[in-house]
């Protein structure tokens, strides 16, 4: 969210604000000016675009980083890592493994889903599915929620929260979420649950993997959710490149870092 000025000559005083949803869509709402909608909306009239349209939109990017939250150190934009640069491409499939309950990250954490054994759970599903059930979109919502139950964790702090594998080496969601803090990998499988739940409750056709890169040597892994919907558009949420949104809006150069994973590799 933020709050624009008007940059027409004559023109002074007047504001507005204007949201970036996750498909990284602007809303403009100006009251004083009697309109609320979208950008596109706004730009059917020549003299609204001209009135609300940054400089920047010719050339903006088609991706937007998540929202900040207590627990990062800010927005990043694509391409930045928090703990390095972007990691190469490699002809690898590291595809999770979705197994009823139980995930498997790429990065081979094992991380076991039992909502059915934890209230904390319990309690984020039941929040979930009664947005979804009221008619908001199921995609509306599920950042927020990741973000409020499951904040990521800073790296100094990784020892201290990290759960500990039981002896066949499955580590609780329930004790990421208990603890209120979690891995990239974790927030993840938090928000494929989710979508996995309603998908069995047929509230969505559509279907959650986990994938992620191979990192050369000394680097850490990326990884990534991919929601494929029933009409078989992708939308990425990338926690790690702070990047949420439709995948045909990525500009083409960073597209085939998610295109390449779309068929498992031999």
């Amino acid at each position: 969210v933020s709050v624009d000025r008007s940059q027409i000559e004559g023109i002074g005083g007047h504001a507005w604000v204007r949201y970036t949803d996750f498909r990284n869509e602007p809303w403009i709402i100006d009251p004083a000016g009697n309109f609320v909608g979208t950008l596109e909306e706004a730009k059917r009239n020549a003299n609204l675009a001209k009135f609300y349209e940054r400089p920047t939109d010719k050339q903006q990017q088609d991706y937007a980083p998540q929202p900040k939250n207590a627990r990062t150190s800010g927005n990043l934009s694509f391409g930045e890592r928090r703990y390095g640069r972007p990691q190469e491409i490699r002809p690898r499939d590291q595809r999770a493994r979705i197994d009823g309950n139980r995930y498997t990250t790429a990065a081979q954490e094992r991380i076991e889903v039992r909502i059915g054994e934890s209230e904390h759970l319990r309690t984020i599903t039941e929040e979930y599915l009664k947005h979804v059930n009221q008619g908001a979109p199921p995609l509306d919502n599920l950042q927020q929620l990741v973000d409020y139950y499951l904040p990521e964790q800073t790296r100094s702090a990784e020892r201290d929260v990290y759960p500990t594998a039981d002896s066949t080496g499955r580590i609780k969601l329930s004790e990421f979420v208990e603890r209120g803090v979690g891995t990239p990998g974790a927030r993840l499988m938090l928000a494929a649950s989710l979508l996995e739940q309603l998908h069995a409750r047929g509230l969505v056709r559509g279907r959650a993997t986990i994938e992620s890169n191979e990192p050369k040597s000394g680097e850490s892994r990326q990884e990534w959710l991919r929601y494929v919907n029933g009409d078989g558009e992708s939308v990425i949420f990338d926690y790690q490149n702070r990047f949420i949104g439709n995948e045909n809006r990525i500009q083409p150069e960073w597209r085939q870092f998610y295109d390449y994973w779309k068929t498992p590799q031999s």
